[in-house]
């Protein structure tokens, strides 16, 4: 088995972590979180996909970082994203 083999393993183990864990991970932290109990993980990694599906599908120019951060301040931003998501 040469270096070739070795590059395609590691390629594939990393293919595991996907665009979207990416996401979650650089723009609300997920690998930082701390629930760990019950349900708590799955209903928080589907609030996480739900917001980050939110921000991603807002026009606009911005970063989704940015579109986080503008929602956090201004509540009529968030209504917008919210709105605009829900197709009213």
């Amino acid at each position: 088995r040469g270096a070739k083999w070795y590059n395609q393993v590691v390629r594939r183990h990393w293919g595991v972590e996907n665009e979207l864990h990416w996401m979650l991970d650089v723009h609300l932290d997920d690998d930082l979180s701390r629930v760990r109990l019950g349900h708590g993980p799955a209903n928080f990694a589907w609030l996480k996909k739900a917001a980050l599906a939110m921000l991603r599908r807002q026009p606009g120019k911005q970063s989704v970082t940015i579109k986080r951060l503008k929602a956090a301040w201004d509540t009529d931003f968030l209504e917008e994203i919210l709105l605009h998501f829900l197709g009213n």
